[in-house]
């Protein structure tokens, strides 16, 4: 839902509601496991730009390249719908969410309604070049992916022996993980070891701005 508060400024909250086809509804609750999880893009963008925004180094006006495709990111974010259509005209996704509170946050959600369990792998989670090169930033790349927000990439799962019809769609999706019967988060380090992957990303309900 769209859930917002304000201190102290004005604000105008529109919500633009719409139908779909029963059949093509793709829900947060058919994930199984062994399912692969894949996302669209890349991640963190929308996050880093948030915060050059907001810095005294770069600001809405910078003239560095990779500040600015960051900004723009998050300024102007496009949502994937020609994407969404294919995916649930195909059939072939089991669950699917977009990445709007970041990609821990979103799976949780969708792992969650499913009943089942997430194991991602850090080193196939993916990074733009700009995030990867921009100087600026306080933290690494990978924790703005992983709990950054508002990158609106489509983030659903499909089962293994699918794999080669979601490819066939030519959406730019890449796998990430698997669902397990498992319950819980867990991710992989590119050395491979194995850390609890805990909900970080936007909370509605928690008091203060995010950054």
């Amino acid at each position: 839902g769209d859930t917002c508060a304000s201190r102290k400024d004005f604000m105008i909250s529109v919500t633009v509601l719409g139908e779909a086809a029963k059949k093509h509804v793709i829900t947060r609750a058919g994930a199984r496991p062994g399912d692969l999880i894949y996302v669209t893009g890349t991640l963190g963008d929308s996050a880093a730009g948030f915060e050059l925004v907001r810095s005294a180094e770069c600001g809405v006006r910078s003239k560095k390249p990779e500040c600015r495709k960051l900004i723009e990111k998050h300024l102007n974010p496009v949502p994937r719908v020609g994407e969404g259509r294919k995916l649930a005209l195909s059939g072939l996704a089991s669950a699917m969410i977009d990445v709007s509170d970041g990609l821990s946050s979103d799976l949780g959600h969708l792992c969650e309604q499913s009943g089942v369990g997430a194991e991602v792998f850090a080193g196939r989670i993916p990074l733009s070049k700009e995030l990867r090169s921009a100087k600026d930033l306080k933290r690494p790349p990978l924790e703005y992916a992983q709990s950054g927000g508002e990158d609106y990439e489509l983030l659903f799962t499909s089962p293994v022996e699918l794999e080669r019809e979601i490819m066939s769609l030519r959406i730019r999706a890449t796998v990430i993980g698997a669902i397990t019967r498992k319950k819980g988060m867990r991710m992989v380090t590119e050395k491979g070891d194995i850390h609890p992957l805990f909900p970080g990303g936007y909370d509605h309900f928690r008091s203060g701005r995010r950054g």
